[in-house]
């Protein structure tokens, strides 16, 4: 797509620290396989002209989501509402942008009609973690770190006039944690090393096979 850019999310080294105990055998390419499972999309400031001069955007969300939906590579796009060290920035910024205007309708708003959600919270950190021995390579979501996340980003879900819905909700809102492997602070006082955290709603599934 002409002014589109890819980035990998993931920048995933498994040499880096365990090199005695992964085998020789490790393709190269599976790693770059893994690195490229998760990339961020930008488009810029692609506009079309009228007259000569840049009219509305070529690229908006519900394109980008329709596209999604169509092809079966895609298994879900999500748009990055927010990201920071701390879950304040990202309550910060999630007001401050209104990209969940449409979940704190007016309270006059009849309460059936306000959209549902959910909230789930994935960390990446773990591949490189040998203090986090509960995590493996099929599993990135500790309920315990998830709960108390929302906890943490609550001046935000009050705003929210829907019920939760955990099996179908009308908007899926994500917690990424770790996708950076140098996006880290230094450790504090208690060994405890802040993770990047990005918050991201999701906009549409790919295409079923």
């Amino acid at each position: 797509m002409d002014g589109a850019t890819f980035a990998n999310a993931f920048s995933f080294d498994p040499y880096k620290k365990h090199k005695a105990k992964l085998p020789a055998s490790v393709p190269l390419h599976q790693v770059d396989m893994y690195n490229e499972t998760l990339q961020y999309v930008s488009f810029g400031n692609i506009a079309k002209k009228s007259h000569g001069v840049l009219d509305e955007a070529l690229i908006s969300q519900d394109l980008v989501a329709k596209a999604s939906a169509r092809c079966s590579l895609i298994h879900s796009s999500y748009l990055v509402v927010a990201e920071g060290m701390e879950y304040s920035d990202l309550v910060d910024q999630a007001l401050r942008s209104k990209a969940f205007d449409d979940m704190s309708e007016s309270e006059t708003v009849a309460h059936q009609n306000s959209k549902t959600w959910r909230i789930r919270r994935h960390e990446y950190s773990f591949v490189n973690d040998e203090n986090n021995p509960r995590f493996g390579k099929g599993t990135t979501r500790s309920v315990k770190k998830e709960k108390s996340a929302l906890q943490q980003l609550e001046p935000l879900l009050i705003s929210f006039k829907g019920k939760v819905d955990l099996k179908n909700p009308d908007c899926n809102i994500y917690l990424l944690e770790g996708i950076c492997d140098n996006c880290v602070t230094d450790s504090g006082p208690k060994g405890i090393t802040e993770l990047l955290k990005i918050l991201a709603r999701k906009i549409s599934s790919g295409a079923k096979v």
